[in-house]
């Protein structure tokens, strides 16, 4: 009877869990990414992405209207919050469709530029991506919190989870970015020990040969081994020449 071999399962890593999350992230932050950026790359902009963020919200609203579980009804201006997400967001990707097709090219996978970039902001805050990584994140947070209170707690409540959304996120990204700047560094001093170590053999092995040609003729020719070799050859053939006797 034949044995069939062992499959081993896939394991599920941290890093796995970690892709999943900022996957999620990277959806829950599109409604602030929207309002507050310029330029998103239309591939951040999936319709994948924002149909499937509607229509979780949508569900949601459901939940709510028909009082199941802990949910209450959210009011109106929650219902119309999927329509304006795939409104605003198949608007914008088709803005960016046609600045491609113009020749207006611009990273497909951007996360956009901040409004608040215009702003006269001190260099710290510019510096390192602070604005996009502290500054917008507390501010959409802080934003989202006044609006609950005057507005709609709800509508409060998905902003103020895309602002954290849009914190973890941006930091990810990052902190992918200083990852890759790291390794051009880690492979430039890589190669320049390399350099170091080839030109540590190869200097020693002339040196070697140069100083077994010096010990051999007992006479120094200079640095370059190989000019050294010849004019050893040329001082023989003359000896040879002038005394054939002795050969």
């Amino acid at each position: 009877m034949n044995k069939q071999p062992s499959q081993q399962l896939p394991t599920f890593t941290l890093f796995d869990s970690k892709k999943i999350v900022l996957f999620f992230a990277s959806i829950a932050a599109i409604p602030w990414l929207l309002l507050s950026h310029e330029n998103v790359g239309i591939r951040t902009l999936k319709p994948a992405r924002i149909l499937g963020l509607s229509l979780f919200l949508m569900f949601l609203s459901g939940l709510a209207n028909i009082n199941l579980l802990f949910f209450k009804p959210a009011g109106e201006l929650f219902d119309m919050l999927p329509w304006a997400l795939i409104i605003g967001g198949f608007i914008v990707r088709h803005r960016r469709w046609q600045e491609l097709k113009r020749g207006e090219f611009c990273h497909t996978y951007s996360t956009g530029t901040s409004h608040l970039e215009k702003l006269p902001l001190p260099a710290f805050l510019k510096s390192h991506r602070r604005i996009y990584r502290v500054v917008e994140p507390c501010l959409f947070f802080l934003a989202s919190m006044i609006f609950g209170v005057f507005v709609s707690v709800a509508v409060a409540r998905v902003l103020a989870l895309s602002a954290l959304a849009l914190a973890i996120y941006q930091q990810a990204l990052y902190e992918a970015r200083l990852e890759q700047d790291m390794d051009k560094l880690d492979l430039l001093l890589e190669s320049e020990a390399a350099s170091e170590t080839v030109k540590f053999f190869t200097e020693s092995q002339s040196n070697q040969e140069e100083q077994f040609l010096d010990n051999a003729t007992g006479t120094p020719t200079g640095v370059d081994f190989n000019l050294s070799r010849q004019i050893e050859k040329l001082r023989a053939r003359q000896a040879k020449a002038q005394n054939p006797e002795r050969v």
